[in-house]
């Protein structure tokens, strides 16, 4: 039996003001009755016994309530004790089980003996290991919990958080459960939660104006936007004479951020952060990430005062279907080398941010994509199934890397290259934009084909954009993650309603005011030549195409604006098929043409204008998406 205490140590014990002795993070104490109860027993006896001068001569005079008193004062001391192993020091144990009581049921010490409570006693149910070196190996993390408490150290948390607990061999937390359910994991010296329960309400900067909300946590993680898809998304050069490098130097250092081997790593080792700017990269010259960054970055800071810390990263291949089954070094989806490639720059950017003490959350992935898949002929439908397929991949996989709560959209840009013939858009056109009408998680930004490919005789090769257009296309996909992801809400340019207003007219309303462009500032309408080779124009339809299913459909005559929103298409006569659509942006000139100069376009475009590069100074609005509209019979 353990040596008696003094009932002031008795008392100090009982009534201690913490669960864990002089560890305030421990909670309050709450005195337990049954030890209080055995104090007064004991605190009888002792009395008796000053009285007599003697312990032995009290339980003589006091026989009757002697083996009480006695058992009274071991179970004062008992109760003590278990109290005691109740609350151990936590550094110990490498894990604890807690009852909802906040009792421990069973443990293993950092000796590698294991304990279980039986009888209200905590018993020995195995030996430690023998080991070489007398101690396990473990991973030693210095844990400060921010979310609970910021700035007191996690060694010894409040027990009855945890349902839990897997500690390092210092006595510090690598791995708990909590009692709501949610899971917990020390990363780059910080706890944070991976999976489930609850946690504290965020708080935002918030811009009426704009609609525009940052949490005001970002000062504490590391964003990442992913580029992913084809040679477009790559960057890939177009042979333009004199075409080069547009974002030469970092626009926003410490804010947008690549890593060390650059935007787009391809496979090379990365070991940390740079300033995001562009380079001639052998196969291309800038991508679409300083543009996107740049707008993102300067109506962050305008609207809310502070920018978020994003790494833009380029996973891209060129040439790649979706889905190829030539091996697994062809194609984008999960198990394939690129999808991998991804996969590996997550892992760096987790492992890279957290040793900095830095959350990682993956904001979006930005797909330009589907030249292949159109070559390759797959339906639209399954197309779409291959986007749904895509993002939900993405968000199982890269979320697991990461820890993030936050889901993962996708942002994807219309195919332009390529195109279509009269009554058979793109495929891949047509599903890229359905599909945020399927998918919320999925948005599409709107077409390419304002971007310059290249005018005549430059030497382009009539599939890529101009080191510019790629920077144009960036920000435009900037302008949506701003407005979608940040802001309230966006929507590409499409058409949301249509309807015939004569045998020989049809009207169709967009989702945004709109204008007819009729000159080639902008998009070649009228025509180019030069050095003796000529692009056409687009002509009296603006390209915008009619079919009815019969054997010979009448021609668009014209269009033109009839009230903000609403555009009339005039036709050379009734239609007489049962199947009447137009096809809109699906106008190819020639060839394998790309951009503005030639690729499959319209002279549709918004009345406002939602960029101007101060870098450039282009001024960029939004054109009409490449869909086909289902007129009603007549």
């Amino acid at each position: 039996m353990a040596d008696p205490q003094s009932f002031a140590q008795l008392f100090a014990q009982v009534y201690r003001d913490f669960k864990l002795a002089g560890v305030p993070a421990s909670g309050a104490n709450e005195p337990e009755k049954p030890a209080i109860r055995a104090i007064g027993q004991a605190l009888d006896l002792a009395i008796a016994a000053a009285s007599v001068g003697d312990l032995g001569q009290a339980i003589a005079l006091l026989q009757p309530i002697a083996d009480d008193a006695t058992a009274a004062r071991d179970g004062a001391i008992s109760a003590l004790e278990a109290l005691q192993i109740t609350y151990p020091t936590i550094e110990l144990w490498r894990e604890l089980v807690v009852d909802q009581t906040q009792r421990i049921t069973s443990g293993v010490k950092m000796d590698g003996s294991r304990w279980e409570a039986r009888g209200g006693v905590l018993v020995e149910v195995s030996e430690a290991p023998i080991m070489e070196d007398n101690s396990p190996t473990y991973r030693t993390l210095i844990v400060t919990d921010r979310l609970d408490a910021p700035g007191l150290p996690a060694t010894y948390p409040t027990i009855g958080l945890w349902r839990s607990l897997d500690l390092d061999s210092s006595g510090r937390i690598v791995l708990g459960e909590r009692l709501d359910g949610s899971r917990w994991e020390a990363r780059g010296g910080v706890l944070v939660q991976i999976s489930g329960g609850g946690s504290p309400a965020p708080s935002y900067a918030y811009d009426y104006l704009t609609g525009s909300a940052l949490t005001h946590a970002a000062a504490d993680i590391d964003y990442i936007v992913i580029g992913n898809g084809q040679s477009w998304q790559v960057g890939g050069k177009n042979g333009s004479s004199g075409d080069g490098t547009v974002t030469t130097s970092a626009q926003h250092p410490g804010y947008a951020l690549m890593f060390d081997a650059g935007v787009r790593p391809a496979g090379a080792a990365v070991t940390g952060y740079a300033d995001l700017r562009e380079q001639d990269m052998g196969g291309s010259y800038e991508t679409m990430m300083s543009g996107m960054a740049d707008l993102i970055m300067t109506r962050l800071r305008a609207r809310l005062g502070f920018r978020p810390r994003i790494i833009f990263v380029n996973a891209a291949s060129g040439g790649q279907a979706y889905f190829d089954n030539r091996g697994a070094s062809y194609g984008l989806k999960r198990g394939t080398s690129t999808y991998a490639e991804a996969l590996r720059l997550i892992q760096r950017a987790a492992e890279i941010s957290r040793a900095a003490g830095r959350r990682v959350v993956v904001l979006a992935q930005v797909i330009s994509h589907g030249e292949q898949d159109f070559s390759d002929g797959v339906a639209s439908a399954l197309y779409q199934r291959a986007l749904d397929q895509w993002n939900a991949h993405i968000n199982e996989d890269w979320r697991a890397i990461t820890g993030q709560i936050e889901p993962i959209r996708t942002y994807v840009t219309q195919v332009n290259r390529g195109g279509s013939s009269v009554g058979t858009p793109a495929a891949t056109a047509l599903a890229q934009l359905a599909a945020e009408d399927r998918n919320p998680m999925i948005r599409c930004v709107g077409p390419m084909y304002q971007a310059p490919g290249g005018s005549p005789g430059d030497g382009n090769d009539g599939a890529h954009l101009k080191a510019i257009g790629y920077r144009m296309i960036g920000r435009l996909v900037g302008h949506f993650l701003t407005e979608d992801l940040f802001g309230p809400y966006e929507q590409p340019l499409r058409v949301i309603d249509s309807w015939w207003v004569s045998s020989t007219a049809a009207r169709l309303k967009y989702s945004k005011p709109i204008a007819v462009e009729t000159t080639n500032a902008l998009i070649n309408v009228t025509g180019l030549t030069a050095s003796g080779v000529t692009y056409p124009g687009l002509g009296a339809d603006g390209g915008v195409k009619f079919t009815d299913g019969s054997v010979s459909p009448p021609t668009v005559t014209g269009i033109a604006v009839v009230g903000g929103d609403t555009l009339e298409v005039t036709f050379s006569a009734p239609s007489i098929g049962k199947n009447p659509r137009l096809t809109i942006a699906a106008h190819r000139a020639s060839g394998n043409g790309s951009g503005s100069e030639r690729g499959a376009r319209s002279a549709i475009r918004s009345t406002a204008s939602f960029d101007t590069d101060a870098l450039t100074g282009v001024v960029q609005y939004h054109w009409a998406c490449q869909e086909q509209v289902v007129l009603p019979a007549i």
